[in-house]
């Protein structure tokens, strides 16, 4: 057997033997006490088992026989007129072992009565140390829906956010004085734009084409000046045919003017436009804004 070996079996006997030896005075002082206790003296029970209640050497005890120490050093304390501090080692006894009963032939009633009560407080502790976790768990959960919802909405607007792009467009009064309703689409009235666009272009069609009417009336009376029954007929047409080109060029006149007036009375400096952006563009936007 190697040395180190050695050294480690008597160490490991040395403190197998001081635990035996620990445990077996343990026994001898709850023997002690509960002859004590029977002589009436609790003041020696209380100074032979008040160190099995001590929390720092309790562990060190021995565990088979610490519930009887908890049971007499608490019925020595209720004769000793100290039921507070009695009542409290059966609340720690219960806590650490619920499992066992006092005898009620070798403790007095406070005792037993008293480690049924404890146990009963320590089982409405656990239950409301039960209910208190899944109230955490309950709001654990509940926190994480909130979180997921929250990221959730973030990301559907970082993501119509990407998609979409709004625009500030500059508008030009130039473009306001411009005939045929330019003004009106450019200020956004694009009803009213194409009741002057289709008002002013009738306009100009007709003034055109009674031009080309009128010259080719007077061309026709011309040569049938030998025959003055037909030439008046063309001088009549070309007479009503001015009267018509007159007419029309005095509405689209007006109609340009009045598109001119209400376009710069109207006129919009400025419109916000929203367009849908382009694959390359969105692909620049979401790589931006996964670097914050």
């Amino acid at each position: 057997m190697r040395p180190g070996v050695g050294f480690f079996l008597v160490i490991w006997s040395a403190v197998g033997a001081t635990v035996s030896l620990a445990r077996a005075d343990d026994r001898a002082e709850i023997d002690k006490a509960r002859s004590a206790f029977q002589r009436k003296e609790y003041a020696d029970v209380e100074r032979r088992l008040g160190h099995f209640a001590d929390a720092s050497t309790a562990g060190l005890r021995d565990q088979a026989v610490l519930p009887e120490a908890y049971f007499l050093l608490a019925s020595a304390l209720f004769r000793l007129g100290r039921p507070d501090t009695a009542w409290g080692l059966l609340d720690a006894i219960a806590a650490k072992r619920p499992d066992v009963e006092p005898d009620a032939l070798l403790f007095p009633p406070e005792v037993v009565d008293g480690f049924a009560d404890a146990k009963g407080r320590i089982r409405e502790r656990v239950a409301e140390q039960q209910v208190e976790r899944e109230r955490l768990q309950r709001e654990a959960v509940e926190a994480r829906a909130r979180d997921k919802k929250k990221l959730e909405e973030r990301i559907a607007k970082l993501e119509a956010f990407a998609k979409t792009e709004t625009l500030v467009e500059q508008h030009g009064r130039a473009l306001a004085f411009a005939p045929f309703g330019l003004g009106q689409f450019q200020n956004g009235d694009k009803g009213l734009g194409w009741v002057l666009l289709t008002g002013q272009s009738l306009a100009l069609l007709t003034c055109a084409i009674t031009v080309v009417v009128y010259d080719r009336a007077l061309d026709d009376a011309y040569a049938t000046r030998d025959q003055p029954g037909v030439s008046r007929q063309y001088l009549a047409r070309a007479s009503t045919t001015q009267t018509l080109n007159v007419i029309s060029a005095i509405t689209g006149l007006v109609l340009a003017a009045g598109g001119v007036v209400e376009a710069q009375v109207n006129f919009v400096p400025s419109v916000r436009v929203t367009r849908d952006r382009t694959s390359d563009e969105l692909a620049i936007v979401v790589g931006a804004s996964a670097s914050f």
